[in-house]
């Protein structure tokens, strides 16, 4: 993990080892979690060591872009089956 002083003289550590970290969290939870286990965001977040609105709001985001691109490839489906 490497840190980098802030311009105001405090240790920050960069937003990709922040990341790294997160995902190195969720995948040993993934490993260890019984087939049909639901963990809860509260969970997550102590484990991740993320705000508790974090899990919660990455879970939105990642259902919002399943959703558009199964609208997109809904259309291109249907398209290729009028044509």
């Amino acid at each position: 993990m490497s840190n980098v002083k802030s311009g105001f003289g405090h240790n920050t550590r960069r937003k990709g080892d922040r990341d790294r970290e997160i995902d190195l969290a969720l995948a040993i939870m993934c490993t260890l979690q019984r087939p049909g286990e639901c963990i809860p965001h509260r969970i997550i977040a102590e484990i991740t060591g993320m705000a508790h609105s974090g899990p919660w709001s990455i879970e939105q985001t990642a259902l919002r872009k399943v959703r558009n691109q199964l609208r997109y490839l809904g259309h291109r489906a249907l398209r290729r089956e009028i044509a």
